[in-house]
C-alpha cells in the first residue's frame, strides 16, 4: 500500500479516466487533483527545497530561464523522496498502464531530465516537444507526469502549463500549477508544452517530474532524440529573435524532423526484413 499516492481513489475510476485520457485534446492527457492522499499535500509542499538548498543543479538556459533541478532521490528531503519513489513503483506503473493503454511501462530510476523542478520568479519555459529516443538502445520515452506543489497559486502568478495544438500553433489548454494537481500526457512529436507566461509574485514554481518508457517503439513515428524548442510561440517574449531568423530556424527544424522520420521508417523496414530473414533461414542445429 502506498503512503502518499491515493491508489484506491485512482483505481476506483481508472476506466473512466482512461476514456478521458484517450479522447483529450490537443493530445492525450489527463489532469487529476486528487492523486495525493487527503491531508498530506501541505506537508509535502512545505518540504520542497528553497532556492538556497545545496542539492540544486542549475538548469537555466535561454529556453528555460531561472530553473533548477534535482534528479537524486537520495538528496531529496522527506517526504518528497518517498513520493518520488511511489511514482516510480510497480503498483503505480500498473495503474499508468491501465490509464494510458501503454503496456510494459518502465520507470527511470535515474530520473534523467526529471526529479524536482523549480523555476524562480521571472522564469519561463519555452513551448517544446521532448526527446523521444534516449540514446540508450530499446528505451523509448512515452509519458510525462508532472505533480505540482504550489499553495495559494493564482492566474496572476503566471507559470500555467500550456498544452499547444501543434497544427494550429495555439494554446488549446492552460493548467494552473496548484498544490496537488497532477498532469499525465503522452510524450511524442505532437505534445508541445511549456509555460510562456513568466512566474510572477511567487519566489518559486515547484513540481515533481517523472518520465516513463517502453523497451519497444510505438507503432507510429513519435519523435527523435532532440528537444524541439518553439521560440516563435513566445511571440517575441525575451527571445530576441527577428522574424527572418525564426523562419530560417523553422525551415532547418523542418528538414531535421523530415530526416528523422525517414530514418525511423528505414529502421522499421530493416528490422522487419531482418526478422523475416531469420524466420525463413534453414535450421542448422
Amino acid at each position: 500500500m502506498l503512503e502518499y499516492i491515493n491508489m484506491s481513489r485512482l483505481l476506483d475510476r481508472v476506466d473512466r479516466d482512461a476514456v478521458a485520457f484517450a479522447t483529450a485534446q490537443p493530445y492525450k492527457h489527463i489532469v487529476l487533483d486528487d492523486i495525493l492522499r487527503p491531508g498530506c499535500e501541505e506537508s509535502i509542499a512545505a518540504a520542497f527545497p528553497e532556492r538556497s538548498w545545496n542539492g540544486w543543479e542549475n538548469a537555466d538556459h535561454q529556453y528555460q530561464r531561472l530553473k533548477n533541478s534535482c534528479s537524486s532521490v537520495e538528496a531529496m528531503p522527506a517526504p518528497i523522496d518517498r513520493v518520488v519513489l511511489e511514482l516510480l513503483s510497480g503498483e503505480f506503473l500498473t495503474w499508468l498502464e491501465r490509464l494510458t493503454g501503454i503496456k510494459d511501462l518502465l520507470a527511470d530510476p535515474h530520473l534523467g531530465g526529471g526529479g524536482l523542478h523549480t523555476t524562480f520568479e521571472g522564469g519561463y519555459l519555452v513551448p517544446h516537444t521532448d526527446f523521444h529516443n534516449t540514446g540508450v538502445e530499446n528505451y523509448y520515452r512515452r509519458l510525462n507526469l508532472l505533480l505540482y506543489l504550489n499553495p495559494m497559486w493564482t492566474p496572476e502568478n503566471g507559470g500555467c502549463l500550456e498544452l499547444w495544438d501543434k497544427q494550429r500553433d495555439l494554446v488549446a489548454r492552460e493548467v494552473m500549477p496548484v498544490l496537488g494537481r497532477c498532469v499525465v500526457f503522452q510524450t511524442d512529436d505532437q505534445s508541445v508544452h511549456g509555460f510562456s507566461k513568466a512566474v510572477s509574485g511567487k519566489p518559486q514554481r515547484n513540481s515533481i517530474a517523472t518520465y516513463y518508457y517502453t523497451s519497444s517503439p510505438p507503432a507510429r513515428f513519435s519523435g527523435d532524440g532532440n528537444t524541439y524548442w518553439r521560440i516563435e510561440s513566445m511571440r517575441g517574449k525575451s527571445s530576441g529573435q527577428t522574424w527572418t531568423s525564426i523562419q530560417r530556424r523553422r525551415f532547418f527544424l523542418g528538414i531535421a524532423r523530415l530526416a528523422s522520420r525517414i530514418s525511423w521508417r528505414a529502421g522499421r523496414m530493416a528490422s522487419r526484413i531482418s526478422k523475416e530473414v531469420e524466420q525463413n533461414a534453414p535450421y542448422r542445429g
